[in-house]
């Protein structure tokens, strides 16, 4: 309601998914400063990589690599013009469809 707000082009669109994004990654830091109690670099980078939070955009758990192993991807189909949630299976709205429907003109 707030984002909306201040940013009215939104009023009538979805919150971009990026904005969450950012704001968890705000977030992150914002624990591995508290948890490595410095500003020295070395500390916050361990910090950082012991990350392990629940969030409200999911959870996060950051691997050796530094990527969130802890939220999970999906992988969406257009299926008859929509957008559809395929995979993984836990979170799929729709069956893949594979192969894919082709439409034809």
């Amino acid at each position: 309601m707030e984002f909306k707000a201040a940013f009215p082009a939104y009023a009538e669109k979805l919150v971009p998914y990026q904005t969450a994004q950012a704001s968890a990654a705000v977030y992150v830091f914002k624990d591995a400063f508290e948890r490595a109690n410095s500003f020295d670099k070395d500390k916050l980078r361990d910090a950082i990589s012991a990350t392990d939070l629940q969030t409200f955009y999911g959870n996060i758990k950051l691997s050796e690599a530094g990527n969130n192993v802890a939220k999970p991807m999906v992988l969406r189909q257009i299926q008859s013009g929509k957008y559809n949630v395929v995979a993984p299976s836990e979170f799929a709205s729709h069956e893949l469809q594979w192969p894919r429907e082709v439409p034809t003109n």
